[in-house]
């Protein structure tokens, strides 16, 4: 009798396609936290694996958690998802950019009122102003005055203009310039008439009168 073996064909699960999640670079800044976001894959037969994961900053691992990590230098950061399926790795990449952390925004200001007629050789008083930005805040706004394009020296949070024409106060705060302007000239008496004495007589004693202009 010729026994005939039936022979069971084994078959082999294959490993589902499977890609890797999509980060929004725009939102992270250096500092943040970037939520890692996990991966499973499925094969053929239904069997789940989960992906494990490495951040990598110029070559370099970056250390984090399971879950996350948080970016200390601006530039490309690759996350590298392994899955290990058969005993071989299977591993994808995607990138993440960071940003260098973005200044605060200063709220709405303007600069102090100046007179716009100053006297040379006269001190001019500059006048200090703080601005509070969007996280509340506050910044010394920086000072500075020139004339034609040249700088004019500050003495004691003041100036004195030595010459006739026009000097610009600007201030700034985080890269956020406004400016006033100032106009310095010489004194200019204003009109005057001596006063009228009246007629007088040898030996008659008579009032001089002053006058202030």
């Amino acid at each position: 009798m010729v026994k005939l073996a039936l022979l069971k064909v084994l078959t082999t699960a294959t490993l589902d396609e499977w890609s890797v999640p999509v980060y929004d670079g725009s939102t992270y800044e250096v500092g943040d936290t970037v939520e890692i976001i996990p991966v499973s894959v499925e094969d053929s037969e239904d069997n789940i694996y989960y992906a494990s994961v490495e951040v990598l900053f110029n070559g370099t691992l970056v250390t984090g958690t399971e879950n996350a990590f948080s970016p200390n230098e601006a530039g490309d950061y690759t996350i590298r998802y392994t899955v290990l399926f058969n005993g071989k790795p299977y591993v994808k990449e995607t990138v993440v950019s960071v940003q260098e952390k973005s200044a605060p925004v200063p709220d709405e200001w303007s600069v102090p009122a100046y007179e716009n007629l100053v006297e040379i050789g006269e001190p001019v008083t500059l006048v200090p102003l703080t601005v509070k930005d969007s996280d509340g805040n506050d910044h010394q706004a920086v000072i500075t005055v020139t004339k034609d394009g040249s700088v004019v020296s500050q003495e004691n949070d003041s100036f004195r203009p030595d010459a006739e024409g026009e000097y610009k106060i600007t201030y700034t705060v985080n890269n956020d310039s406004k400016f006033v302007t100032v106009t310095a000239a010489e004194r200019v008496l204003n009109q005057w008439t001596a006063p009228a004495l009246g007629n007088a007589t040898v030996g008659e004693e008579f009032l001089i009168q002053t006058h202030t202009v």
